[in-house]
């Protein structure tokens, strides 16, 4: 006996969901769902909070296959550093968790889903727009990595503080000390020519 055109619908309809909302479960790293229990976590860690703000599209599942889970362009070196060197959380587009992302980070309330915001001792270190590529995705948390002193200590480098120096964008958004993202900030440090890191 075949379906009826609505049994039909109503099959479709379930067989899609799962693939959006597993899209993140079936990766091989952790992510979290609860902002407040990831930054207590980042905070407590001291490890950069890697925030993944996605809608539920079919583009945007397709963006996190591609970038979290490319076997061709993402390293090694970088899939280890999002299974033990990130507190990763999943944002969804105008969920709860998005608004109190707002509140701290109003410049984001334009950006196209899904891109990446990472954060370190209350300092955004980087941003990971839709436009990346994976090659590009996988150089850019390296990069990330490398501007970081010590990605499970809390200073950041002088590399950091002279690229978000020369980044407006970037720059501007610190997070408010009243914010539970803040933490105090480690003393200046005197900039110092970068050094190549060996990924290999």
């Amino acid at each position: 006996m075949s379906d009826t055109p609505q049994d039909s619908e109503t099959l479709s309809s379930a067989d899609q969901t799962p693939a959006r909302e597993t899209a993140i479960s079936q990766l091989p790293y952790k992510f979290e769902t609860d902002a407040g229990y990831a930054i207590q976590l980042s905070l407590n860690q001291k490890l950069p909070l890697l925030m993944l703000i996605r809608d539920e599209s079919d583009e945007s599942t397709s963006w996190i296959i591609d970038h979290f889970d490319n076997h061709e362009h993402l390293s090694q070196f970088v899939k280890n550093l999002l299974l033990t060197s990130f507190i990763n959380l999943d944002i969804l587009k105008d969920s709860t968790n998005f608004q109190l992302f707002l509140q701290i980070f109003p410049q984001f309330i334009n950006f196209t889903a899904p891109y990446v915001v990472i954060i370190h001792s209350g300092k955004v270190v980087d941003i990971l727009p839709t436009t990346v590529t994976p090659l590009e995705f996988d150089e850019r948390l390296k990069k990330a990595h490398s501007s970081l002193k010590n990605i499970e200590g809390v200073a950041i480098s002088s590399q950091q503080q002279a690229a978000t120096s020369a980044n407006p964008v970037v720059n501007s958004l610190s997070v408010p000390q009243q914010s539970p993202l803040a933490q105090p900030q480690s003393q200046p440090v005197q900039s110092q020519p970068e050094q190549g890191t060996n990924y290999k």
